[in-house]
Formats: C-alpha cells, sequence, structure tokens
C-alpha cells in the first residue's frame, strides 16, 4: 500500500511539473497577447481621434474622447467597486464527517486515507486522460 502511495505521489509530481511549466508558458503567452491589445487600443485610440478631428475640429474632438474615456472610467469603477455576493464556507473537515458512516475514530482514520488514495488515483487518471486528448 505505502508503495502504491508512493509511486501515486511521485506520478502526481511529474504530472505537476508539466502543468506548473505549461501554466507558465501560457501565462507568458498571455502577457504578449495583452500587450499587442494595449498596442492595438491605442492606435484604434489615435484613429478615431484623428477621424473625429477630420470631421468636426480639434476642440469637440478632445471633448468627445475625453467623454469616452471618462464613461470607460466610470464603468470600471463600478464594476470593481460592487460587492462580491456572500459565499458559504464550507470546512472540509465537517464534509468528511458528514460523508463518513457512524464508526469509531479509528475506522473514521482509515476511511479518510481511503478517501485521499482515491482522490489522488482520480487526480492523476484525470490529468493523464487530459494530457492524451
Amino acid at each position: 500500500m505505502l508503495s502504491l502511495l508512493s509511486s501515486l505521489v511521485r506520478a502526481g509530481t511529474q504530472v505537476a511539473e508539466r502543468e506548473a511549466k505549461r501554466l507558465a508558458l501560457k501565462a507568458g503567452l498571455l502577457g504578449v497577447a495583452g500587450m499587442f491589445v494595449l498596442i492595438a487600443f491605442g492606435f484604434a485610440t489615435a484613429g478615431l481621434y484623428v477621424a473625429l478631428l477630420n470631421a468636426l475640429g480639434p476642440v469637440p474632438a478632445l471633448f468627445i474622447m475625453a467623454g469616452i474615456f471618462l464613461v470607460v472610467a466610470l464603468i470600471a469603477y463600478l464594476l470593481a467597486a460592487r460587492k462580491p455576493r456572500p459565499r458559504r464556507r464550507v470546512r472540509i473537515d465537517e464534509e468528511v464527517e458528514d460523508a463518513l458512516p457512524p464508526g469509531s475514530e479509528g475506522d473514521r482514520l482509515a476511511s479518510l486515507g481511503t478517501v485521499a488514495a482515491a482522490f489522488a488515483f482520480g487526480l492523476v487518471r484525470g490529468l493523464a486522460r487530459r494530457r492524451r486528448n
């Protein structure tokens, strides 16, 4: 049983290392994509300003651009200031005690070890299946 758990831990560690590398690469690529989105937004803003400048003149174009940015800032502020919904806190030890059948403390600890081993096995299987797809 101990060798099975140690092999599960070893396999889980290898899977976790691969997932961490993949996540770091994904975060880096998302950072680069975000930078290019900001550059594109800057060009779009400049293009909108030039179009308004040619159509309306310099002063109305500046006020329209200022109004647009003010509305965007107000929307961002209202989204940030929104109060989150209260979440129900779940304590894991209470959930485990509710899920386990009544019995002596030794039985509960043995059942908890079985649940932990089953969870680790399911985690490794799920990650391996996702890697194959």
